[in-house]
């Protein structure tokens, strides 16, 4: 019989690319970021894959509208669709801009 290892497999920086918590991922194909009037606005979003972080696993996520400096919603919200009102701790670590 074989034996098992364990390896990271390190690949290439994807441009216009961001690694994201799990849970921000919706649908498996989109994001929403936070829009000027505080309202969530979908974004959709191409799955590149995962990677490992010290806070855990992130998604990894090409999206073209994606601009740097929006806020993305990375805690699930149930029924979250766009346009809906959203409230938020600015000073919260969930509420980061993106890079």
């Amino acid at each position: 019989m074989g034996t098992a290892i364990e390896f990271d497999l390190v690949l290439p920086a994807v441009d216009n690319s961001v690694a994201l918590p799990t849970d921000a991922l919706y649908g498996g194909s989109r994001i929403y970021v936070v829009d000027d009037e505080q309202r969530a606005r979908a974004l959709p979003c191409n799955n590149l894959g995962f990677t490992r972080a010290e806070s855990g696993q992130l998604t990894l996520l090409s999206c073209p509208g994606l601009k740097s400096g929006d806020l993305v919603v990375v805690n699930r919200i149930p029924n979250l669709v766009s346009g809906s009102k959203l409230r938020f701790n600015t000073g919260s670590a969930q509420s980061q801009p993106a890079a």
